[in-house]
């Protein structure tokens, strides 16, 4: 993964003997050590993972972390300063909510594909008991990298760049029962944009509508949706944007129709030329499921008309060749009943 750290840097939150949350700071940046670029891309590649992120940009009418990161950017500031006010503006949102997070804010400025970012993130941290070659007993505490619940990354080429599209902060949404905008977005100064969702459901419904205005069906729609879906997962493993046009380019032509991105126009969709995408809204393109009354079911659109019958005068679905281990289960029920 081509991973050029330009800074990183770790401040510690901890409750104070007042019971409320205290930075304890760095004040140097972590050297650009081996170490420092696999962490880099460890966390790169974590958070590109990660489902369901929605988007935002800062809010017009200003924010603090925003001026200070401009401020860095610009040259005006070092990198140290400018994590030091984030670290404080973090803290004091905590604080306001009432919301005892301790652990560590990390900051990571590198650059990804030509792409300059900024990681911003806050680990837990967990004890645990180490062992020497003496067979002496220690203790350590490591960061949990996989665990990735309050973080942002800040895409600064986007934002310095293309400032009107809105949707060059992406985060992690929060866990059930807690927003995320309620202090993460705040300590930020940020407001959602696009919404990757929506964008996605729309996309869907185009291929769809194409499909079908085409007369495409059978195996060759079947084919249309995987390639469809293989270029979103391939953009959302990457944290990329879809492009209409680069998608469009992307799929055979049909003579005498017109390509998909200007279809996608006339459609009036609401897509937007580039715009983020969560791969689970488009699994329709190349599966169905459902759930209901107890009964969960869910196959490739291969299968259907093959493996799969349904017949919609009875609604009943027929299914040819269960899988194995489903087969088992069943036999041992019906053996013991």
């Amino acid at each position: 993964m081509s991973i050029d750290v330009k800074a990183l840097i770790l401040h510690r939150l901890e409750l104070n003997q007042e019971g409320l949350l205290a930075v304890s700071p760095r004040q140097h940046s972590l050297p650009a050590t081996e170490a420092v670029a696999k962490l880099v891309a460890e966390l790169h590649a974590s958070y590109a993972s990660k489902p369901g992120k929605g988007f935002a940009a800062f809010k017009d009418e200003g924010s603090p972390f925003a001026e200070a990161l401009a401020g860095y950017l610009d040259g005006q500031s070092d990198f140290v300063p400018f994590t030091l006010t984030a670290a404080d503006l973090l803290q004091a949102q905590l604080n306001h909510y009432g919301l005892l997070e301790t652990g560590y804010l990390l900051l990571a400025h590198y650059k990804h594909l030509a792409v300059d970012k900024l990681l911003v993130l806050q680990l837990k941290a967990q004890e645990s008991v180490t062992i020497t070659d003496a067979l002496e007993l220690g203790q350590t505490r490591f960061l949990e990298l996989k665990s990735l619940q309050l973080a942002a990354s800040v895409d600064l080429t986007a934002w310095q760049v293309e400032p009107e599209r809105r949707q060059y902060i992406s985060f992690v949404r929060g866990r059930a029962g807690r927003k995320v905008s309620d202090f993460f977005l705040d300590f930020l100064g940020c407001e959602e944009g696009v919404d990757a969702k929506a964008q996605s459901k729309a996309l869907l419904t185009a291929v769809d509508d194409y499909c079908a205005a085409v007369g495409l069906e059978g195996e060759e729609r079947q084919e249309l949706g995987k390639q469809v879906f293989g270029y979103c997962k391939e953009k959302a493993s990457t944290g990329e944007d879809v492009s209409v046009a680069e998608l469009s380019d992307s799929l055979p032509p049909w003579e005498g129709e017109s390509r998909f991105a200007d279809f996608a126009v006339q459609g009036d969709y609401g897509l937007e030329d580039r715009f983020p995408v969560e791969q689970s809204a488009l699994k329709a393109l190349v599966k169905f499921s459902g759930t209901g009354a107890g009964v969960t079911l869910s196959f490739e659109e291969k299968h259907l008309g093959s493996r799969v019958l349904y017949d919609m005068a009875t609604d009943t679905l027929t299914i040819k060749g269960i899988p194995a281990n489903l087969r088992e289960q069943l036999k041992k029920r019906l053996s013991n009943d």
